[in-house]
């Protein structure tokens, strides 16, 4: 995956990049990083993205109360 394909990903998403870290888990700086070309974004991290920024009932939150019912 290229940096362009991850920016135009975010973008056809509608979401800022501290939006899409958030959605990630990542921090800000990975996510730039994955954008600017300083740090390769899988190609599992870009399909996890798309599958997640395209589904309407997946949100943090969401996924918080996932991560409490595991432990």
């Amino acid at each position: 995956m290229t940096p362009d394909d991850i920016k135009t990903a975010r973008q056809k998403a509608g979401l800022t990049q501290q939006e899409s870290a958030d959605m990630m888990r990542v921090h800000l700086r990975t996510w730039q990083k994955w954008e600017y070309g300083k740090r390769e974004m899988s190609l599992g991290l870009l399909e996890m993205f798309l599958i997640l920024s395209r589904e309407p009932n997946v949100s943090n939150d969401h996924a918080a109360d996932l991560e409490r019912e595991t432990e």
